[in-house]
């Protein structure tokens, strides 16, 4: 009888079932880790920039035609007006936010 045709051994068995249940428990603690991990992220700012934080607003968009479209995005006090949908994406030119006096 060959090695593969030869029935498996209650002992060898064992250390089967058991190397398999240590796997699954390993997988099981990793996972759970990882989801801990991401719980706690949820509930702090690292998880999700805050609303005020952001740099890039669109503030309108007007479509031209069927393809393409013009974005006007804010930047701090700047603005810049975007075409898309065509060949290229095309920068427009950059609007000067209001002279202070």
């Amino acid at each position: 009888m060959s090695v593969a045709e030869r029935p498996l051994a209650p002992a060898d068995m064992a250390d089967s079932v058991t190397m398999l249940l240590t796997s699954a428990a390993a997988l099981a603690g990793i996972v759970g880790v990882i989801l801990l991990i991401g719980r706690a992220l949820r509930h702090t700012s690292l998880g999700k920039p805050q609303s005020s934080a952001r740099l890039l607003i669109v503030k309108d968009t007007i479509a031209l035609d069927a393809r393409r479209r013009l974005y006007l995005i804010q930047h701090g006090d700047r603005a810049v007006l975007l075409l898309t949908g065509g060949e290229t994406d095309v920068v427009v030119g950059w609007l000067d936010g209001p002279k202070s006096p």
